[in-house]
Parts: C-alpha cells; structure tokens; sequence
C-alpha cells in the first residue's frame, strides 16, 4: 500500500488512519517522516491558533472506507492520492474520507477545494457540545458545490449551541451522532483538497510577569523574564492550580540543552508529581533512545505511543498542541498532526497504570539536574462546562493591557487581519479620513471591551449591533434595552469623540412597529439587508442563504419580488443597507443579468432619496463596481463593515478594493459623527 496514491479494494476498509501503535509497538514509520524545516504555517497563523488536518504531504490521521458492499459492474474503484501538496479523491461509488479531532467552542474550520462538473459530496462534522457535564456531538451537514476556482468552505463554532457556515448563522441540528471530526461523504465526482485546518482559541495561562496559578514544587528552579519561563534542575515541577480533563492544552518551548529531556504531563494526580500522562519535548533525541523507547520525540505521548518525527530545530521555539477527549488523544507540532491514541487500557486513578479520564492538573517536568528549557504561550480550552467555567474565572488575570500607538498599532491574535491593511490606513490618516467599521455584532465571544479593544489597537471607529428580531437573539423589547444598556456602560468610561455607536441589525418587516419608542430613541443606527424573504415550507422566514445552488425557480419572476422585497426594506428607517445586490447561490452566477442597470439604478435612487447609506463588507462580493460607480455618481453615502460572528477581525481586501476603485473620502464615507446622537 502506497501512502501517496491508493485503490479502494470492492469490500475492504482500506485504513489510511496511521493511528499510533498499540504501546508494545514503535510509530508507523511507513510515512514519510516530516523532516526539519517542514512548515505549512507561519508564527502568526500558529499564535493565530490554526492546526493542520491536512499536512499536504500524507494521508496521517485520515481514513477512508467505501460505503456499499459491491461494486457495480464495470465502475472503476474509488482512487486516492497525494501530488503536489493536494488530496485527490475520484469515484463513482460512495465511500466517506474522515479525520478525527474533537475542538472545543470557540473553534473554526476552513476546507479548501476545487473539483468537477460531477461532484456530488457533503461534509459531516460532529461538532463537540458540552450536556448536562457530557460531551456528546451534534451533525452539522454541509453540501459541497462543484468548484472549478478553488473555494474555501468556512464553518465556526463561536459559542455553546452556536453555529455558523459561511458566515451565516445556522440553527442547531437536533441529530446527535457517536463519530467527532470531520467526514467528506462522496458519491460520484472528482474533489482536489488543497487545504484542511481549523482554529482553536483558548484561554491564557500565563501573565508573562508572575507564577500566578502555577506553584513549583522538588527540586527545580523555575524563573521569569520577558514573558517567558526558565526552568531547570528536578526532579520536580511547575504545577497548575487549574485541572482539566477533556480539551486542548497547547504551549510553546525551546530547549537550552539537547536532549531537552522534559514534558507536559496532564491529567495527572493533583498534589502527585508526574503521576499523569506526559506529552514529550524533546527536539534531538538520541537514536538509541529512539530505538529503545516508544517514542522519545516532542508530541509522543511517553511510553504509550509514538508521534511521527515531525522534529524542530532545538534552537528553535516549538509550539506544541495537545487535545484529549475521553481516551482519544492527538498532537500536533508547529501546527503539524503528529499523533493520534486512543487509551484502550483498564480504568486506573493513576495513568502510569491505565486509562484516567478524570480532570488533573498541568505540570512541566524538570527530569532532573540536565534539564534546561524555557516555555511561554500557555493556554488552554475546557470541553466540560464546569472547567470551563473555571477557566474564564480566571482568564481575566491573564489578559495583557491593549497598548495603543496610532503608527504602530499593537495588535492582539484576534485583530491580526488588520496588518494587511496598515498600509491603507496610514494613507487615510494623511487624507483626514477616519473610517468606522459599522457591522460588529457581539455575539460569538465578541464583546462590548472587545470592539473598543480592536478600535483602540486599529484606529478604525467600532460601531456595535446585534440581531433583534422573533428567532433572533434580541427578540424582544427587554432584550434590546439589556443590549444597549451593557454598550452604554462601557461608553460611560469614554471621552465622547471614541464612544461606540450602538445599532440593531433589524430581521423582521414590522421592526419599527415592534420595537419601543423609548428603545429606538436611545438607538444611534439601524442596519438592514434583504437576505430574509417570504417564508419556507415550515412557515419561518425564508433564509435566502440557505437555499441550495439548485434550487427551482423562476428567475425573472423571482427578481421581480426581490426587487419589491429590497424597495420596501429602503422604504424603512434604516440608517444602513448592507450587502445592496446580493443574490443567493441558485441566482449568483446570473448576477449582471438578474442585476440590470435599471435595478440598479432603482436601487441606488431610493438610497440617495432616503439617504440610508450603502455597505462595502468585508469578504463579501456585492456590491459590485458597476453598482458602487452609479451609487458614487448619484452621491449615495458609502459605509463600511465586517459582519463578524466571533471577534477574529476579518481579511480588509474588500475594503482595500473600494479605496482602489473610488475616490472615496470624508463626503462620500458614512461618518459616525453623522449618526451619535
């Protein structure tokens, strides 16, 4: 069996899985080992959070199996292969290719593809939910449209029972399923996967500047300068106050002698030093350690199983992630997959001697007088909702003060997008243009601190909103009071030339009708789009990004009510009209025949007479040029927004493109001094 091209037989489970070995075996060696210098993300994508499903060069951690028991007569078997850094599936029977990993919310996915004409496949993902204390997993389904330019397929998890794809809300999927991870099911077609990653964002534990939750313990001597950790000597180790069971724990550390000879252990026996499991830094280890061992290497987990080699340079800084969920575990290194395990030994309280799946605290080993290492970027995510809730008791001890330069910006993980457009907004500062990013909602782990945070670091204004609405999280006039209230309170602190102004992204029709006069009184702006119309065969409104790319209709008849649809949302009083010409994806591709100039223009008129401003959005292709040329021509007012559904700041290309295309400036840009009351 070749690991770089491989034929489906007619009934066997053909197992790509190079789960590690049972513990009296060594590692698969049969892929081909990750050698140094071997990096598919950069330190920024790394402190971004982002792990590798997909290394582009094996098939380690993936397993694949054909979904019926014969082959038809003269179809051909299913083919895998690697070339070139992308995964090719072709078949014509169904079979189902999937990867195991269990993240814990706030987490996100992005699958990259392209494929033929043919593709007829979906995505299943198990997306880990925490009930009553037990972690079970919820079926999301996501279609795949064939791709001819590489598509990207985005899929987040913001908060508990939260979801989106695309972008897009979506409600929880009642459908509770045994299988975690991620399962492209295919029926026919050819799909060339050029990417497979996903995010997971946790909580710091570390300050940078003291042992606060850590306590030292033997004979080890641990120090602190520039947010880093030295320890060295042992027996002994630096112990969390915090315990964990199930989640993701990640760090990073470079060895101040080779062999390193430390580890993180977990889930170890509070007060017990080192009675745990131990997921092993060591960058250089010895051969005949190697041989004698079952895995000796940074990411094995120490006489259980063996991680591939995928080995840093010691002089280099190694970030290391661990995930454990139940008696499943899997590593990654620099981002890079390097184990899966599964503990199939009896349960003991103690894992030296079996399987423990009760939480335990962290601890970094000194081994003993050779041991020299230095560790920082400590953190962690919960499954449990009772740790996690521990964890964001104490997060707060952790967070580091937002510093803020208006030519240097310091930027935090969250906002790092906004390098690519640092450029831009020193060019803006010079023209007297400060722009105001109109669409962050809070929701998702976004914040009212948060949105000042990024205004703060960034220089862009932050205006807040969020979905009211029946079905929607402000769905009626005491949630809206509660929402402007807690924006109101973080204004409070501010001088008035940075307060945020607070809106309300309106759903339903008789929004004005529905909301108190007293609540919109205190409102600053309302945003509106047109992506909700009619209702569906449930009765609820139409989600017109929901339907699929081959849904049934009229066109010109579906035009024409959209038409109507977008007319009586700018009749309203709306300060906003975001995404103006969106078309969902069964009409997408008839975009400048669906879109006339004449609609166009019907559009544009009605804006410029209410004066309701219209949205460039980032990562959103409507408006196009000719839409935004005839707005500009007319003298419509221009804003600006993100539509964010977690607090990672989005790509600003989009943004860049209207700078490049117009001449926008201070006139023709929505300010927010036009709308504070």
């Amino acid at each position: 069996m070749k690991l770089t091209s491989l034929t489906f037989g007619l009934t066997a489970i053909l197992a790509m899985s190079l789960l590690a070995a049972a513990p009296e075996k060594k590692a698969d060696e049969t892929a081909p080992p990750v050698a140094r210098g071997f990096r598919l993300l950069s330190d920024r994508e790394l402190a971004d959070g982002w792990l590798l499903l997909f290394d582009g060069k094996t098939f380690f951690g993936w397993e694949a199996e054909p979904l019926i028991d014969r082959r038809p007569l003269g179809v051909p078997d299913p083919k895998i292969a690697i070339a070139r850094g992308k995964m090719t599936i072709e078949t014509e029977i169904p079979i189902r290719v999937r990867t195991l990993f269990t993240p814990v919310f706030p987490w996100s996915l992005e699958f990259s593809y392209t494929s033929g004409d043919g593709l007829e496949a979906e995505l299943l993902i198990g997306v880990p939910s925490d009930e009553g204390g037990k972690t079970v997993a919820r079926l999301v389904e996501i279609p795949l449209e064939p791709a001819a330019e590489p598509k990207t397929v985005t899929f987040s998890a913001p908060a508990l029972n939260a979801m989106t794809v695309d972008g897009y809300a979506e409600e929880v999927p009642e459908t509770v399923v045994a299988e975690k991870g991620l399962t492209l099911v295919m029926t026919a077609g050819k799909i060339e996967i050029s990417s497979c990653r996903f995010r997971q964002k946790k909580t710091p534990l570390f300050d940078g500047e003291s042992f606060a939750g850590w306590k030292p313990s033997g004979d080890i001597d641990a120090s602190i300068s520039d947010d880093t950790i030295h320890i060295t000597g042992g027996p002994g180790c630096l112990e969390s106050e915090n315990l964990l069971s199930d989640g993701v724990v990640s760090f990073s550390f470079r060895e101040n002698v080779s062999p390193c000879n430390s580890g993180l252990f977990f889930r170890t026996v509070p007060g017990s030093s080192m009675d745990g499991y131990e997921c092993q830094m060591n960058n250089d280890p010895p051969e005949e350690d190697r041989a004698k061992f079952l895995g000796n290497d940074t990411g094995s987990i120490f006489r259980r199983a063996a991680a591939r080699r995928v080995v840093a340079d010691p002089a280099d800084w190694t970030a290391v992630t661990l995930m454990a969920d139940g008696s499943f575990f899997r590593t990654w290194v620099n981002g890079i997959p390097t184990l899966l395990w599964t503990d199939d030994r009896k349960p003991d309280p103690n894992p030296r001697k079996g399987l423990r799946v009760e939480k335990g605290s962290l601890q970094f080993q000194g081994h003993d007088p050779s041991t020299n290492v230095y560790l920082r970027d400590l953190a962690a995510a919960a499954a449990r909702s009772d740790e996690a809730a521990a964890l964001a008791e104490i997060a707060p001890q952790f967070e580091r003060p937002v510093l803020f330069n208006p030519d240097e910006p310091a930027l935090d993980v969250d906002n790092a997008a906004f390098l690519g457009f640092k450029d831009r907004m020193s060019d803006l500062k010079e023209r007297g243009i400060r722009l105001t990013d109109f669409h962050i909602h809070l929701r998702g782990g976004m914040t009212a601190e948060k949105a000042l945070a990024r205004q703060n670091q960034t220089g862009i204004a932050s205006a807040v909103l969020e979905n009211a609405g029946r079905q929607w999280p402000l769905s009626d006039n005491e949630k809206i009071s509660a929402f402007i209230d807690e924006v109101q309170r973080v204004n409070a602190a501010l001088d008035p030339s940075e307060r945020m102004p607070v809106g309300l992204q309106v759903n339903d029709r008789d929004w004005y009708e529905a909301i108190s006069s007293e609540n919109l009184e205190r409102l600053d702006y309302i945003l509106a789009d047109s992506m909700i119309m009619g209702t569906d065969a449930d009765g609820k409104p139409q989600r017109l990004w929901l339907l699929p790319a081959d849904y049934q209709t009229d066109l010109d008849a579906w035009m024409e009510e959209y038409m109507d649809h977008c007319l009586r949302i700018l009749d309203e009083p709306i300060t906003i009209f975001a995404n103006p010409t969106y078309l969902p994806k069964f009409a997408e591709d008839h975009y400048d025949e669906l879109w006339t100039d004449e609609r166009m223009d019907a559009i544009v008129g009605k804006a410029v007479e209410k004066g309701i401003a219209l949205e460039i959005q980032a990562e959103s292709p409507f408006p196009n040029e000719r839409f935004l040329r005839k707005a500009l021509e007319r003298g419509a007012k221009i804003s600006f927004g993100t539509n964010n559904f977690d607090p990672v700041l989005k790509k600003l290309d989009r943004w860049a493109w209207g700078f490049e295309h117009f001449d926008l400036n201070n006139s023709s840009i929505l300010q927010k001094e036009e709308i504070l009351k």
